[in-house]
């Protein structure tokens, strides 16, 4: 009778375990869901928030990975090869979700990166010190070569000698050096030390007296010119017809007391022999040394190079995208002509295409200067962007549906 009992509470306190495993797995992807479903709609947020957004759900990761990537979910047992193989390829199928339900936002992709890069120098790191084989093994070599040996030993023999526990509370360590060290967050604390770490290098790149060109509003642009005010500088903004964000950035220019003059995008080209240098902002920087910007940033760069006017572009290192966009329509959005062509006017319709994109791709060859936050560097050319990637990215992640 006595063990009758105890085996129907054992099968009682068994369903609730599988239960609660059930409800942290559906919690995560319910999170994730919520996450794909903001991506889709494809609603303009700053690189802030959706920064933010994105390190949320990782966050959510690392408190559940156990119950995700496992069948115990249990903290306490120790972390196995294959339960660290597991964890790699699940966060890179996630950071592939994220890239396939937004093409055109590289930041939640790029913070997926980072955190794997950071994620397999710990792993490194730990398993030259701590991992037990009863086979030799070689920890001279490249991560990837480590982990091919790792993973054709022994499950059974080989064992990372710490709990999921103690790594969970490693991944979210390793989260908050993602959020200080390269993403422009929404907390107040994190945002100033990525637009101050950019601006400080304004004193070798911006000059007494400089008049400067930019493109319509970036937040960056404008923390890096505020930085500039005290040199004397005139700022020629340029109204980016049709959205006319740069009227955006005239006003909170006035703001903060730096000489403004807002133009038409027509008169780029005659302005180009007064001007001292032109700095804009970067949605995207691919491996080339190529950007993608706000759209009409190319007639400007291509009027500056024409002129000799050196071309400088500031942004997050975060922005740096393992992508290799060759032409101009590879990575764009085409939205709605009637912004620009009235469609009430038939003879206009009737002869020409009207293509209204959302972005320009700036070839390499346009770029003289790329300014970002990143400490080891004070600024580099458009041959030094592959290099950077390499620092802040592993090569087995740059293409996140290879797992």
């Amino acid at each position: 009778m006595n063990n009758a009992v105890t085996s129907r509470l054992f099968d009682v306190s068994s369903n609730n375990n599988i239960s609660h495993r059930a409800e942290r797995r559906l919690a995560f992807q319910s999170t994730v869901d919520r996450f794909l479903c903001f991506l889709r709609r494809r609603t303009t947020v700053s690189t802030a928030k959706l920064s933010e957004q994105t390190l949320g759900v990782l966050r959510e990761f690392c408190n559940s990975f156990p119950f995700v990537i496992t069948e115990d979910g249990d903290f306490s047992n120790k972390v196995s090869a294959l339960d660290l193989q597991s964890l790699v390829a699940y966060i890179k199928r996630m950071g592939h979700e994220f890239e396939m339900a937004q093409p055109l936002e590289v930041i939640p992709a790029n913070v997926v990166r980072n955190f794997l890069f950071r994620i397999r120098n710990l792993l490194h790191t730990d398993m030259s010190k701590d991992v037990s084989i009863g086979s030799s093994l070689n920890m001279s070599g490249s991560l990837p070569n480590i982990k091919k040996e790792l993973f054709s030993t022994n499950n059974d023999v080989l064992q990372y000698e710490e709990s999921f526990g103690a790594l969970s509370n490693k991944l979210l360590s390793i989260l908050n050096e993602v959020k200080e060290d390269e993403l422009v967050c929404q907390d107040s604390e994190f945002s100033m030390s990525v637009y101050d770490s950019i601006a400080e290098k304004s004193d070798t790149t911006v000059s007494y007296g400089d008049v400067i060109m930019t493109a319509g509003h970036s937040e960056t642009v404008l923390r890096f010119l505020e930085s500039c005010s005290e040199r004397n500088i005139h700022v020629v903004v340029v109204e980016l017809s049709p959205t006319n964000s740069g009227s955006l950035m005239a006003c909170r220019l006035r703001e903060l007391k730096i000489g403004c003059t807002l133009v038409p995008d027509a008169s780029v080209h005659i302005l180009m022999s007064k001007i001292s240098k032109v700095i804009i902002g970067a949605h995207a920087i691919d491996c080339t040394g190529g950007i993608l910007s706000n759209s009409g940033v190319m007639n400007i760069c291509a009027s500056a190079e024409l002129k000799s006017v050196p071309v400088v572009v500031v942004g997050a290192s975060i922005k740096l995208t393992p992508t290799f966009v060759q032409s101009h329509f590879q990575k764009n959005s085409i939205l709605s002509p009637s912004s620009i062509v009235n469609p009430e006017d038939e003879k206009i319709f009737a002869n020409i295409e009207a293509i209204h994109s959302s972005y320009d791709f700036v070839p390499p060859k346009y770029i003289t200067l790329y300014v970002t936050n990143d400490p080891s560097d004070f600024c580099f050319g458009p041959t030094d962007v592959y290099r950077k990637m390499a620092s802040i990215y592993h090569f087995d992640d740059w293409d996140l549906a290879r797992v």
